[in-house]
């Protein structure tokens, strides 16, 4: 009598005798960061034997066999359940401290897939209701005489919404829609850099004619811009 394939009864049958539930090895399966490595580890065999179970399996569970899919899957999970980049954790536990929900940037790169947002001078950026917001935060006052914050953005930046947090730890914020801003103040350098000089009472002042420009209690702590249709 000739060798016949088995059904996928019969399969799953002879699985489950040796090597217990098939449940239990969809499950590892589902999983985007389990690796054939740490499957085998679990039932004593070798990754190959592994990988062989997954290519049999895969069209009787749905589940997709490209490697690269699950790794580069494996990889956004960490990022978006890992903690924020330490420069950034004070504005995260301020945002969660007011009762709202920040989320990491994550950016995908064509060579080395995804990576967290870039904290570096020109590039701090995170989601907060649906919005991409550019952060910005100062922790010392200036030591003009008039105390004042001087915070600063380019023109450069193409996130609708500017995020200011001032002190250490953290005191207040002010939201500045991106827009608004370039309206309201002219490039101030052939880099497009724009100072902007909030004053540490919150009121307007006339320092340079900066703090004239924009009514300053409108925006300080104003999240109510970042919801929709606002």
């Amino acid at each position: 009598m000739g060798n016949y394939p088995k059904t996928p009864q019969q399969w799953q049958a002879d699985f489950e005798m040796n090597h217990g539930p098939i449940a239990d090895l969809v499950a590892l399966l589902r999983q985007n960061c389990n690796t054939y490595q740490t499957i085998s580890d679990k039932y004593g065999v070798t990754r190959e034997m592994v990988r062989q179970w997954r290519n049999k399996i895969a069209p009787w569970f749905d589940l997709p066999t490209e490697k690269y899919i699950r790794e580069k899957t494996c990889t956004l999970q960490r990022l978006l359940s890992s903690s924020p980049p330490l420069k950034v954790q004070p504005i995260f536990e301020a945002l969660k401290a007011r009762g709202l929900t920040p989320k990491l940037y994550i950016t995908r790169r064509p060579v080395t897939g995804y990576r967290h947002l870039n904290v570096t001078r020109h590039q701090r950026i995170l989601f907060l209701n649906g919005y991409k917001c550019r952060l910005s935060w100062t922790k010392a006052l200036s030591n003009h005489p008039t105390s004042y914050w001087h915070v600063r953005f380019s023109k450069h930046t193409i996130e609708p919404f500017i995020l200011v947090f001032l002190g250490d730890p953290i005191q207040t914020a002010y939201v500045f829609p991106r827009d608004f801003l370039l309206r309201t103040y002219p490039l101030q350098s052939k880099k497009g850099e724009v100072y902007i000089f909030i004053p540490l009472s919150g009121e307007s002042s006339g320092y340079r004619n900066h703090f004239s420009r924009i009514h300053w209690p409108d925006y300080k702590e104003a999240w109510h811009l970042l919801e929709r249709g606002k």
